[in-house]
């Protein structure tokens, strides 16, 4: 079954660095809208299988999250080595 974080992974998978600044609108654009929760909780941003957002998205992409800014809306992902 698809999900919309398939589109994430995809962004992530075709980049060509280890590490990525995102803004959580160019994710929102890159997976077709974010849900309220990512702008209010850290907690959303966890490198947990469990969470659809991750395991479908970026640890999909050999990626993790290493850092969330909700105040500036930012999201870093890095690649797993």
């Amino acid at each position: 079954m698809a999900s919309k974080y398939d589109r994430l992974k995809k962004f992530l998978s075709s980049l060509d660095c280890d590490v990525v600044e995102l803004s959580f609108d160019e994710v929102s654009s890159i997976i077709n809208g974010l849900p309220r929760v990512a702008f209010e909780q850290r907690k959303w941003w966890d490198n947990d299988e469990r969470n659809i957002q991750a395991r479908n998205g970026w640890l999909a992409a050999g990626f993790r999250v290493v850092g969330v800014n909700l105040k500036n809306r930012l999201v870093v992902f890095s690649k797993v080595s």
